[in-house]
């Protein structure tokens, strides 16, 4: 098999990676997305998706946040495994947590997320603190609607018909999104959100 920095000089274009966890209401995840950049292309191509998950989630764990925390540490060793050591130094990690500590009392969830920044903080990634936070049911909708979108080549569409709508079925909770023709004014704020690609 292909070690890490084989494959990427084998490219012959600039590659990059960037670490997402997702610390959802069963378990937490890590995407290591790998992308390359051709051409004019007005989005890197998404060339590898490396996953991995732990459970339970950091939820689950709350009563000890440093435990919780630490529940990350394999997901991070694995990182490694993916990358070239060389690449690891440019590489960021965010951290964003679902329904699963949005259910729970604002002083858990914030030395659960304090005890995960640490943890980050503590990794050779690039990380800044405000890279860990809970997201909303909003920016869930949205990062499922850009991320179907993106794999079926409409993300950075002009026109709402050649666009998909998502829905996205959580451990904890529903998200609901679509690209519309429909005049802004004929739609409530809270259900609105402007979004530009490309």
């Amino acid at each position: 098999s292909i070690n890490p920095s084989e494959r990427d000089a084998a490219e012959g274009v600039p590659v990059g990676y960037g670490l997402m966890m997702d610390a959802g209401s069963t378990g937490s995840r890590v995407h290591v997305y790998r992308w390359v950049w051709r051409g004019d292309d007005k989005l890197p191509t998404i060339t590898d998706d490396f996953f991995k998950q732990v459970k339970p989630g950091l939820s689950a764990l709350s009563a000890d946040p440093k435990i919780a925390a630490a529940s990350l540490q394999p997901l991070l060793d694995y990182a490694l495994t993916v990358m070239p050591p060389d690449a690891v130094k440019d590489t960021w990690v965010q951290l964003f947590a679902t329904a699963g500590l949005r259910l729970l009392p604002k002083d858990t969830q914030d030395g659960l997320l304090e005890a995960v920044r640490d943890t980050l903080q503590a990794s050779p990634f690039i990380f800044q603190r405000g890279s860990v936070a809970i997201a909303s049911g909003v920016n869930e909708a949205v990062d499922a609607w850009v991320s179907a979108n993106y794999i079926l080549g409409g993300a950075t569409a002009t026109n709402p018909h050649e666009t998909v709508g998502t829905i996205d079925l959580g451990g904890g909770s529903v998200q609901v999104c679509t690209r519309t023709d429909i005049p802004e004014r004929d739609i409530p704020a809270d259900q609105l959100f402007e979004l530009s690609l490309g």
